[in-house]
């Protein structure tokens, strides 16, 4: 199985959160995310100030991933699809997090969150 570490997740991680440390190590299985969630890390890093500092430990996270997902035609599809059911519904998120979702959607993947009520909103959507 692979489980999709999301922006929520790598934080509390980085920032040495027990609980979610050990959810973390604890999943059996391959531990993927996004360029979409290395993208919000670094400009909440440039929002502190610390971009050095914090940089180091965002690298060495996603040095340790198996995979790290793009921007593909399945998940372009799964954006669109999300989008357009979340603005019927009246109940739209971030578009960065639509992607988020749609990556997860396209490939099979096991969200990893602190956000699951946030990111409950998408259809289908695995959460852990």
């Amino acid at each position: 199985m692979r489980y999709f570490i999301e922006t929520s997740t790598i934080i509390d991680f980085l920032q040495g959160n027990k609980q979610t440390v050990e959810s973390v190590l604890s999943l059996s299985g391959e531990l993927v995310s996004s360029y979409v969630c290395l993208a919000e890390l670094h400009e909440g890093i440039y929002r502190i100030g610390e971009a050095s500092k914090e940089a180091e430990g965002i690298k060495d996270f996603f040095n340790g991933l198996s995979f790290i997902y793009g921007l593909d035609e399945e998940i372009s599809k799964q954006f669109g699809q999300i989008r357009l059911h979340l603005k019927q519904e009246g109940n739209v998120i971030k578009d960065l997090d639509i992607l988020i979702a749609a990556t997860c959607k396209a490939h099979g993947l096991v969200m990893v969150t602190k956000n699951a009520k946030h990111f409950s909103r998408v259809l289908n959507l695995q959460l852990y």
